[in-house]
């Protein structure tokens, strides 16, 4: 039962993963440690299904003497510790169960690895690793047969994603449908939510804002209240917010910041949009001020490219006030922490000041960082 589990959780099949695990649970009682409560908790880690775990806890477990086991078993820690938010750990755990998996010749373990890794370097910002190792899934479902796999539609997804946050909108577009021509794309909403906001922030990356916006806020109304890793809801509401903006839809943005607060997520992301709300109607003093209180927030669900689009929104709001040295130290912050990310995009949607600003500082003799002129 629990094999058949893990084959409808490959699948996209969550519920019917519950029952298969439930069913399990209420047929036996496995002894701590053995080998199937060991298969069994990986699947309902793997699968969204266990209690959130204490960091300890994580510790204390002990290791299957079974190498393709044990292997099963550091991918689902992986997945708990993103469940956590402690997404250093987790990409440690996928790494191992990546490196056990082609040592083993566990095709499966192999891609989960790599979509396990592919979250976990998005979720810390490294969107170039992040990008890299969500490609590697792909090609690694499509040598194993894998390709309607719920892994291999994740792949897809934070491939697109990194993609966005790099400034390749169509690379984004193009792994976001890739990844929702995927069987299991209908089944998973969670996967389905992923693919949809990364295809919506493709199209308005591209030019065409009312399409992209339409699409960010379909997928918000077909999730309905599926529950949703915390980062992923806070990225697919600065979406819609920042395309809704774009195309002047005060209305329309707002509702995005309501969204959020009701799902209790984003709470720097929630003041950083109100901010570019305030400067895009005119208010840019009051957008610096309410940009003042980002430092003393932080919470798990907090974007890493938060602090970028932050710093270059204050370095809008400065110029506008007069202040050119506070617009260039601003500027500076964003382009150090961007260039630690690899996250172009912020730039390209900065305010035309604020690039004529940058095109400035490489002017300046010594001053020439290479990813300075990739943004």
């Amino acid at each position: 039962a629990v094999v058949a589990a893990q084959l409808r959780l490959t699948l996209g099949n969550r519920r019917a993963v519950a029952t298969e695990v439930s069913a399990v649970r209420a047929r036996t009682s496995p002894a701590d440690g053995s080998d199937l409560a060991v298969f069994l908790r990986a699947t309902e880690r793997l699968a969204g299904l266990a209690a959130p775990s204490e960091p300890g806890e994580f510790s204390e477990e002990p290791t299957p003497d079974d190498p393709a086991l044990a292997a099963i078993a550091l991918a689902g820690r992986a997945a708990a510790r993103l469940a956590t938010g402690a997404a250093g750990g987790a990409r440690s755990d996928a790494c191992r169960a990546l490196h056990a998996a082609r040592r083993l010749g566990l095709g499966l373990l192999e891609l989960q690895s790599q979509y396990l890794l592919s979250a976990a370097e998005w979720a810390q910002g490294d969107y170039r690793a992040a990008a890299a190792a969500g490609l590697a899934g792909c090609k690694a479902a499509a040598s194993g047969g894998w390709e309607d796999s719920v892994w291999a539609a994740g792949s897809w997804a934070f491939s697109a994603h990194a993609a966005l946050m790099r400034a390749q909108p169509r690379d984004a577009l193009r792994a976001a449908e890739q990844g929702l021509r995927s069987a299991c794309a209908a089944h998973d909403p969670v996967i389905r939510f992923a693919l949809r906001t990364a295809r919506g922030g493709g199209l308005s990356d591209t030019g065409n804002g009312s399409a992209g916006l339409l699409e960010l806020q379909q997928a918000r109304d077909e999730l309905g209240g599926t529950e949703v890793p915390g980062q992923l809801a806070t990225v697919a509401a600065v979406l819609e917010h920042r395309s809704a903006l774009s195309s002047g839809h005060l209305t329309a943005a707002a509702a995005a910041i309501r969204w959020l607060n009701e799902r209790g997520n984003g709470e720097c992301e929630q003041t950083l949009m109100h901010a570019w709300t305030e400067s895009a109607t005119g208010a840019h003093r009051a957008a610096r001020t309410t940009l003042k209180s980002l430092p003393a927030q932080h919470g798990p669900s907090q974007l890493p490219c938060t602090v970028i689009d932050a710093a270059l929104l204050d370095a809008a709001t400065a110029l506008r006030d007069g202040q050119p040295t506070a617009a260039r130290r601003a500027l500076q912050t964003a382009l150090h922490r961007a260039e630690e990310l690899d996250a172009v995009r912020p730039f390209a949607l900065a305010e035309p000041e604020v690039r004529a600003l940058l095109v400035d500082h490489l002017r300046d003799a010594g001053n020439r960082p290479a990813f300075a002129y990739r943004v």
